[in-house]
């Protein structure tokens, strides 16, 4: 609940993705998931969800990296792709992150 809601369910495994990946290409336009790669494989996702074209926001959501991958630098570059499509392409004026206070490793990306 604390990483994902009711969105997955621990441990989250390749067809939870694939179906949440797919159901957001769904709901376009206010929900965008991209899946990261790294090394020739799939090391994290992350999602622009409640695009708001309007008010030119967003909400940075379930920024989720392979557990083999943590502390590899993934993050921040993961971060900085979402924040160039959310601000270059789709031209957005802010992006928030809610994140819990004692979740170091977000706060620090």
């Amino acid at each position: 609940m604390q990483w994902a809601g009711v969105t997955f369910a621990h441990p989250l495994d390749e067809a939870q993705l694939d179906g949440y990946l797919a159901g957001s290409r769904a709901a376009a336009p206010d929900h965008l998931a991209f899946t990261a790669e790294a090394g020739g494989g799939v090391v994290g996702h992350i999602c622009l969800k409640a695009i708001d074209r309007v008010r030119r926001s967003a909400t940075l959501s379930r920024v989720l990296v392979l557990e083999s991958a943590r502390g590899g630098g993934v993050c921040t570059p993961m971060v900085d792709a979402a924040l160039e499509v959310a601000f270059r392409d789709l031209r957005l004026h802010r992006v928030d992150l809610t994140v819990f206070d004692f979740n170091a490793a977000a706060i620090a990306c």
